[in-house]
């Protein structure tokens, strides 16, 4: 696709302008939306593997209703797409490469109102329900996805900026640092499988 193609050019420069400044350059392929292994593929097929160190996506659900291992959700729109991600990079000789989750998230909202077309506007009903489905993304990625050492958690904190509450849903923590049950459920998780990593 055009786009796939604009992308590969540009992250080609980058890596040749990177190296050139700083050989020892760490260069990652900026994070496509979901687990989009179509346009990953697309990505390969315009020759970026040498161009990059680590790869990085944002694994959404594509209804956040529904949690993390969930399957009835179509191709990327689940998380639990990786395994194409990972065949593909496989397929290109990357299978070595690490991956990074650089964006995901369960926002806390009502879905009243909210029509079925569409999911991605989705919320979960509490706090202690985002905070479940956040650990067991890790735990998801911890015993099924080896090549994901890095997970980065959106977001610490977000201002009301919606009427949904959709982006302020995300949030882990209040506007005086008071912290939200998804939080210490991180950190729980982490302090339990201490090889894992994680960012917020």
């Amino acid at each position: 696709t055009e786009r796939a193609r604009r992308y590969s050019d540009v992250l080609r420069v980058a890596f040749q302008g990177l190296r050139a400044g700083n050989p020892s350059a760490v260069v990652v392929f900026g994070g496509p939306a979901q687990t989009d292994d179509d346009f990953i593929r697309a990505c390969y097929e315009f020759g970026v593997q040498p161009y990059f160190d680590i790869m990085a996506l944002h694994p959404y659900q594509g209804d956040q209703a529904k949690p993390p291992e969930s399957t009835d959700i179509t191709s990327k729109a689940r998380v639990t797409n990786f395994p194409k991600v990972a065949a593909v990079m496989a397929e290109y000789g990357d299978s070595s490469k690490p991956v990074w989750w650089t964006e995901f998230g369960y926002s806390v909202h009502s879905n009243a109102g909210i029509p079925d077309s569409q999911p991605w506007q989705h919320g979960v009903p509490d706090a202690a329900t985002s905070a479940d489905y956040l650990r067991r993304q890790f735990e998801l990625a911890r015993s099924r996805y080896p090549q994901v050492t890095v997970a980065i958690v959106y977001a610490a904190y977000k201002q009301p900026s919606d009427s949904l509450g959709h982006q302020f849903g995300y949030r882990l923590m209040e506007a005086d640092g008071s912290v939200l049950p998804q939080l210490p459920a991180i950190r729980d998780y982490l302090n339990g499988h201490p090889g894992q990593r994680a960012i917020w």
